[in-house]
Order: structure tokens, then C-alpha cells, then sequence
């Protein structure tokens, strides 16, 4: 891996490594927006079974991955995003403030296989500028909800 990628991946896993926070947290202040850009607090949250703990990756461009988790049930974890609802792009902030472009989220039971893991649509999450919720139920069906 090539130092400048090493250090931006560091910076990214850096900038998300509160996200096992619970909601009664104290959170930082979210990035301010700029060039059509909403900042964007993205919460997971667990409803499956009890005793079962969510895990999540936040697949970047360029084939770098975030791990958020495990999230125990009624748990939380906070993502802070940035999105651009005119082009659709959302990202992630690194250290220097490069923007990380998400393209997918997984999550599933965290003692499952990856390859069964559900991948919500960011349709949704592409048109918000506003503070929003990654519901995971017991079908592990993770949904976006205002």
C-alpha cells in the first residue's frame, strides 16, 4: 500500500473510532457543510435479538473498508457524513479533510459470514441533509428512517 493510502486509511479509521458510542454520549461537532455539502449525523442502531451484536463495514472508494462495531442490542453507533444531495455523493472525512466517498454500507449479525450481510440502498441517504437513523431489525433489513 502506498504511504499517502496508508495514511489516509489511518485517518479515516481515526475519524470513526468513537463509533461504538452510545446515544447518551457526548458527541463533537459535525463538519461544517461547504460547496453544496450537508453534514449528515448517520446513527446504527441494533434492534435484532437480544444477545445479538450488529456489525457494519463502510465500504470507501479505492477498496478500503471501515468496521463499526459490534454494536450490542439497543446499542448505537454515530457516523458523521458528509452529503451531497445534488450529485448523490456522500463521504466520510478523513484527518487532513480529504473526502472519503461511501459507496456501500453492510451489516449483519457480527458472528455471521460477511457474504450474508445486508446492504441498505443509500438512495435514501444520498438525498439528506439532515440528522438520520440505519435501523437493523431481527431480519438484519436495515432501513434508513428520519
Amino acid at each position: 500500500m502506498r504511504p499517502r493510502r496508508r495514511l489516509a486509511l489511518l485517518a479515516v479509521l481515526a475519524s470513526v473510532a468513537g463509533a461504538g458510542m452510545t446515544a447518551n454520549a457526548q458527541h463533537a461537532p459535525l463538519p461544517e457543510p461547504e460547496d453544496g455539502w450537508s453534514a449528515v449525523r448517520l446513527t446504527i442502531e441494533n434492534a435484532i435479538t437480544p444477545g445479538d451484536a450488529l456489525a457494519c463495514q463502510v465500504i470507501l472508494a479505492h477498496w478500503f473498508e471501515i468496521g463499526v462495531g459490534p454494536i450490542e442490542h439497543g446499542d448505537t453507533a454515530r457516523l458523521d457524513l458528509l452529503v451531497r444531495p445534488r450529485s448523490g455523493d456522500v463521504a466520510i472525512l478523513n484527518t487532513p479533510g480529504d473526502r472519503m466517498r461511501v459507496e456501500r454500507i453492510a451489516c449483519g449479525r457480527q458472528e455471521s459470514p460477511r457474504m450474508t450481510w445486508r446492504e441498505p440502498s443509500l438512495d435514501d441517504l444520498r438525498r439528506l441533509t439532515q440528522a438520520t437513523t440505519l435501523l437493523c431489525t431481527d431480519d438484519v433489513a436495515c432501513r434508513f428512517v428520519p
